[in-house]
C-alpha cells in the first residue's frame, strides 16, 4: 500500500492543499536524528538498527539517507542468517526477525545469548558492508533487554579482534523511545537543506510506474 498519496488527498479532503508530506518508516527517521542532532561533525556513515517486532536500519551515507533503488535498503530483518532456521513471517526461514525480533525475545524459555550472538553477526555483516563511523541500535527489544544490546556489542568487537580491526562506535539511541519522533523533525530538516531529488513529487511518480512495470511482468 502505498500511503503518501492517502495521506495527502486526505489533507486535501481537509483543505489543506498543497501541503507538503514526508512520509518514512522508523529506522530510516531515527537514523537521521541520530546524524542531524549529533554533536560536532556528525558520524557519518551511520547505521541505525531498529530492533521491534520487525527488524530494520536507516543508513546515512555521504551526507545523505540511503534507501535503495526501490525505498527498500535497510530491510535486514529479511536477511537470512541460517538455511534451515525458524519460519518467518515473511513465508521464508532463518531470517533474522525470526531469532531476535521483539515477539521471539518475549517467548519463554528464549536462548538470549544465542540470539544476542546472531544479532552481532548481522550487525558485524553491517559493519564491513558499509564501514559506518558508528552503529547505533533502538527499539523494543533493545529497551527491555539491556543486556542484549551490550551482547550483541560484544559479539562485533569480537569479530572486530579477530581481525585485527577497530570497531566503529557502538551505542544506544540517545533519545531512547523517541528516536523515531525526533528523527520525523530531522527528516523535514534533511529533505529541504539535502533533498534525496530535487523532485519528490516526480521521483515518486517514477517509483509508481517501475512498481506497476513490475507487476504486469509477473502476470505476463
Amino acid at each position: 500500500m502505498r500511503l503518501l498519496p492517502l495521506l495527502e488527498d486526505a489533507l486535501a479532503a481537509a483543505g489543506l492543499t498543497g501541503v507538503t508530506v514526508q512520509l518514512q518508516n522508523d529506522a530510516d527517521a531515527a537514523a537521521l536524528g541520530e546524524y542531524e542532532f549529533a554533536a560536532g561533525e556528525g558520524e557519518d556513515p551511520l547505521i541505525f538498527v531498529n530492533c521491534d517486532v520487525g527488524v530494520g536500519a536507516g543508513v546515512v551515507l555521504n551526507d545523505r539517507l540511503f534507501t535503495g533503488a526501490q525505498g527498500m535498503a535497510g530491510e535486514i530483518g529479511h536477511t537470512i542468517l541460517a538455511l534451515d532456521g525458524p519460519p518467518c513471517s515473511c513465508g521464508r526461514r532463518g531470517c533474522a526477525e525470526a531469532f531476535f525480533g521483539a515477539r521471539v525475545l518475549a517467548r519463554e524459555g528464549v536462548d538470549m545469548q544465542r540470539a544476542a550472538a546472531l544479532f552481532g553477526v548481522l550487525l558485524q555483516n553491517l559493519w564491513v558492508t558499509f564501514n559506518p563511523r558508528a552503529i547505533v541500535l533502538g527499539g523494543k527489544s533493545c529497551a527491555e533487554h539491556r543486556g542484549f544490546a551490550q551482547a550483541a556489542f560484544a559479539s562485533v568487537k569480537h569479530h572486530a579482534d579477530g581481525a585485527g580491526m577497530p570497531a566503529p562506535e557502538l551505542r544506544t539511541a540517545r533519545y531512547d523511545a523517541l528516536a523515531p519522533a525526533v528523527g520525523a523533525a530531522a527528516l523535514a530538516l534533511h529533505e529541504y537543506l539535502r533533498p534525496l531529488q530535487p523532485d519528490a513529487r516526480a521521483r515518486r511518480a517514477r517509483a509508481a510506474l517501475a512498481h506497476a512495470r513490475a507487476g504486469l511482468s509477473a502476470r505476463v
